[in-house]
Order: structure tokens, then sequence, then C-alpha cells
């Protein structure tokens, strides 16, 4: 049994309620594995009105940040867990600014994905 976890930072014009429900349906339609719970915050350390440059870092950029772990008691799959959050992202890019994952198969993300921010990589190729 393992606890996974990923925290994704994500920058829109959504306010809380809206941004609550897309995830929520995001959620739905990607993660389909028992015992994976999400919270979705506002973060606190988003600056306003920031300049979006190579050098802007995702937690200064981003409006609101999700929390998304597993229950350690259910049977996980890394592999599964991993996909799981890589289609999200990828749901949630199709309807947000920016979403980057901060977790322990950022590779991987970038490799389903086509990117997530690096210091060598740190805007989104342009949509």
């Amino acid at each position: 049994m393992t606890d996974e976890y990923c925290k994704l930072y994500i920058d829109t014009s959504f306010d809380h309620d809206e941004m609550e429900s897309i995830f929520a349906l995001g959620f739905k339609e990607c993660i389909s594995i028992p015992g994976v719970e999400f919270s979705l915050l506002e973060n606190d350390k988003h600056i306003e009105d920031v300049e979006i440059t190579s050098s802007t870092h995702p937690v200064d950029r981003a409006r609101y940040y999700a929390e998304i772990d597993s229950d350690p008691a259910d049977a996980i799959r890394k592999d599964d867990f991993n996909l799981s959050i890589s289609d999200l992202v990828i749901w949630l890019r199709l309807r947000c600014d920016f979403v980057v994952a901060a977790c322990d198969f950022e590779d991987y993300i970038v490799e389903v994905t086509g990117w997530n921010w690096t210091t060598e990589h740190p805007l989104p190729p342009a949509r």
C-alpha cells in the first residue's frame, strides 16, 4: 500500500466557486481510483497582476492550488495514480491558463502532457 500525493498549481480567471466546480468535474472524469481525494485552496502566495516572465515561479503565478492524495489504507498503484494525475493536468490545461504539477513524478508529467514547469522551460508551449 502506498500513500500517493501531488500538488497542482492553477492559474485562471475563474472565481473560487467556478474553479471548485470545474476541478470537481475534471477529477470525476479523470480519477477513478478509490481512496483518492482532493482539496482546492486559494493560494495566499499568489501575486496579483504579476507580469509573467520566464523567471515567474508557479507559486507566484497560480491563483489556486489543489492537493491530491490517497488514503494509505487503500491499495493504490503508483502507475495508476501518476497516469490519472497526468490526465487531469491535460483536462485542466484545456480550461485554465496555467497548470503545473509539483510531485515526485514530474518527469512523467512532462512525458505524458508535453510540459511542466522547470527552470529550463518555465513557460508553457503556446496554444
